[in-house]
């Protein structure tokens, strides 16, 4: 069993973009929203949030990347997402061991 996740890095309006993709059979999406993206759109972790809780009203499986960090996971999870990329926080962290543990601490928070 094989998923197709379509990532909506770059899209102006993800949340009509991951509805199109829903009525195609995709099941599952990336609202992938880069710092570089967030600030070009003026979009603020708040704003995420509501558009993961849109997408995943509309019984998508949403995975959430770009300037998440460690802090954000909970947050992001309490709203729908059912996964969560971490990549910079992490990976250049000075201690990328410690980062994981309070990514890892807000999921078992919930």
């Amino acid at each position: 069993n094989v998923d197709l996740i379509i990532d909506l890095i770059h899209q102006r309006d993800p949340v009509e973009k991951a509805l199109r993709f829903a009525d195609m059979g995709v099941n599952i999406v990336s609202v992938h929203i880069g710092v570089d993206v967030q600030r070009k759109r003026n979009i603020s972790v708040k704003q995420l949030l509501k558009e993961v809780e849109e997408i995943t009203g509309a019984g998508i499986i949403v995975a959430v990347a770009g300037g998440i960090k460690p802090k954000d996971v909970r947050q992001f999870v309490e709203h729908g997402a059912k996964i969560v990329i971490i990549g910079s926080a992490i990976t250049k962290h000075e201690d990328p061991y410690q980062a994981t543990v309070e990514a890892l601490e807000g999921l078992r928070a919930l």
